[in-house]
């Protein structure tokens, strides 16, 4: 293997504000392919340039807010770290990408071997009943026209307080959204 060595400077955003680096980038010149040892072990999103740890925070802080703006002026007021809302809105929409594909293969996998689910449930939790709510709302989205989105509400009926009064409260319940198929949001349940 022939390898050439060069120092590369790297500035990445994370939780301490700006932090440049020098590092070491190995490339092997017969396979084209390349790599920063250092680079490795600090876990940095390749794209954005910033660490796990921020990733998260962004995430955090996008999903409690209605605007990725404000979410950015909370990020600078807060911890004092600039990111444009673009970016937060870029992080924000891939990591929700990547959460929703995971649940819907999870979806798909429990769908297909529903046996294994079944025997892998305890037996306190196979008895009573398990209520399914739900409803659809048809949304514009653009490039794309009209969509229905659908969702789901999921509880058991040892979860219900005041079962006998008009009004009662659901202590703990689940919620599933789906913007697919009936298909796709029936495995979703």
């Amino acid at each position: 293997m022939i390898v050439n060595v060069k120092e590369s400077h790297l500035r990445v955003n994370g939780m301490l504000g700006h932090i440049d680096f020098n590092r070491k980038l190995v490339h092997c010149r017969r396979c084209g392919k390349g790599y920063a040892p250092f680079g490795r072990g600090l876990d940095i999103d390749k794209e954005h340039k910033i660490t796990k740890n921020l990733m998260e925070t962004v995430c955090d802080f996008a999903q409690r807010v209605s605007f990725f703006e404000e979410t950015s002026d909370m990020l600078d007021g807060y911890l004092h770290i600039k990111i444009s809302h673009p970016m937060i809105q870029e992080i924000s929409e891939k990591i929700g990408k990547e959460l929703y594909e995971k649940a819907k293969k999870e979806a798909e996998d429990m769908y297909q071997n529903q046996h294994k689910a079944i025997n892998e449930t305890p037996d306190n939790q196979k008895s009573g009943r398990i209520y399914i709510e739900v409803d659809g709302s048809m949304v514009l989205i653009r490039k794309k026209g009209w969509k229905e989105i659908k969702l789901g509400m999921i509880f058991r009926d040892d979860r219900i307080l005041n079962k006998n009064k008009e009004r009662h409260i659901i202590t703990e319940k689940d919620y599933v959204a789906c913007l697919g198929s009936a298909e796709e949001f029936k495995k979703l349940l």
